[in-house]
């Protein structure tokens, strides 16, 4: 189904163009621009974290101490006092959805684990 062009009347909101809930149901393209949009901020989260610009919100460097330490700890290796609970930037879809990157890090060796997104 080709996409066809239409004018809005009445509105307020008249435009020469595509009509982009028609064009959108046809091809799935707004949909699928707001997901590649998400998945592209959440790469670049994890990139983020992963290139050591985390910003520590829990366990070393900060006065929050992190619930899971002994998992930690037992499960990757190292001292309760080296790990420390870090989260990337926010990001805020087009559809309201914000969302940040949080992981896990250990400050004496670099280690960092467990990535997960955080919706807010």
């Amino acid at each position: 189904m080709a996409p066809h062009w239409s004018r809005q009347g009445g509105s307020g909101k008249e435009a020469n163009g595509p009509n982009l809930e028609e064009v959108g149901a046809a091809k799935g393209q707004p949909g699928d621009l707001l997901k590649l949009n998400k998945q592209l901020a959440s790469e670049s989260q994890a990139a983020e974290l992963l290139g050591g610009q985390g910003k520590p919100i829990a366990g070393a460097g900060t006065q929050t101490a992190i619930d899971d330490v002994p998992r930690l700890v037992n499960q990757y290796g190292g001292e309760a006092a080296d790990w420390a609970k870090i989260r990337s930037s926010n990001y805020k879809a087009a559809d309201g959805t914000s969302f940040e990157t949080h992981a896990y890090q250990n400050t004496k060796t670099g280690e960092i684990v467990e990535l997960k997104t955080k919706f807010q």
